[in-house]
C-alpha cells in the first residue's frame, strides 16, 4: 500500500459541484484513518489546487497535524490561496522548480440581510485570524511580512517560496516513497483486496445513483 494522498481539486467541505462524488473532508479523513492503522511511515500528500474555503483548509490542517505519522507535502503545478494553508501542514514541504504558489487578500460575498452579512464577515475574519497565526508560526514571519503576502495577489515560484520557508526543499527528481508490505500492515492482502472492492463498489453505486437523480 502506497502512503499517498492526492488533493487535486478545489478545497471545500462538501463537493464543489453537484458532479462531485465525495466531499474532500470525508475522503481525506477515511484515507488517513486507513493509513494510520497501517504503520507510522511518512504520509505523502500531493497538492495541485486553486484553493477554496479557509474553514475547510483549517480543518484539513488539523487532520494532518493530528496524525502520528509524519506528513510530507508536495506542491505540483499550483498551490493557491487556501491550498497553501494545507501545504503548510507538512513537516517537510517539497516543490518542483516550476511549482507556483499564490496568496491573495480574502474576499466576502453574500446576498443575505445586513445582519447575516455581518455575522458571515465576522466568521470569515475569525478564520483569517486563525490562518494568520498558522502562517506566522510555521514560517516564523512577522505580521508585516504576512500582510505583504496577503494585501495583494502574489504569485510565488518555488525558489522564492524556498526563501520564505513555505517550501523546505526543491525537487529535481521524483521522490522515493515507501510502500507498506503485507507483513507490516494490520490488514492482510486479502483484507486490502476486499476493502478496495468495497470502495470501488461504493463509488460506482453512488455515481449511478447521482446520474439517476439528475
Amino acid at each position: 500500500m502506497n502512503r499517498i494522498i492526492f488533493i487535486t481539486e478545489e478545497i471545500y467541505g462538501t463537493g464543489s459541484s453537484p458532479a462531485d462524488t465525495e466531499p474532500i473532508m470525508r475522503r481525506i479523513a477515511e484515507h488517513l484513518l486507513l493509513l494510520e492503522n497501517n504503520g507510522n511511515a511518512p504520509i505523502h500528500v500531493f497538492i495541485d489546487t486553486e484553493g477554496g474555503s479557509i474553514k475547510t483548509a483549517l480543518s484539513l490542517f488539523d487532520l494532518f497535524n493530528s496524525c502520528k505519522s509524519p506528513i510530507y507535502t508536495y506542491g505540483l503545478s499550483e498551490v493557491s490561496s487556501a491550498g497553501i494553508l494545507v501545504f503548510l501542514a507538512g513537516s517537510k514541504r517539497y516543490a518542483f522548480s516550476h511549482t507556483q504558489f499564490m496568496s491573495h487578500p480574502g474576499t466576502i460575498s453574500a446576498t443575505a440581510s445586513s445582519v447575516d452579512f455581518e455575522a458571515t464577515a465576522g466568521a470569515l475574519l475569525d478564520q483569517g485570524s486563525k490562518a494568520n497565526k498558522i502562517f506566522k508560526t510555521v514560517l516564523k514571519i512577522s505580521e508585516k511580512k504576512y500582510k505583504e503576502l496577503h494585501t495583494k495577489t502574489n504569485y510565488i515560484w518555488a525558489d522564492e517560496a524556498l526563501k520564505l520557508k513555505i517550501v523546505t526543499e526543491i525537487l529535481n527528481s521524483f521522490p522515493k516513497i515507501e510502500s507498506i508490505t503485507e507483513s507490516e500492515s494490520k490488514f492482510s492482502r486479502n483484507d486490502m483486496e476486499l476493502i478496495d472492492k468495497a470502495v470501488t463498489y461504493y463509488k460506482t453505486s453512488k455515481q449511478q445513483f447521482l446520474s439517476m437523480e439528475s
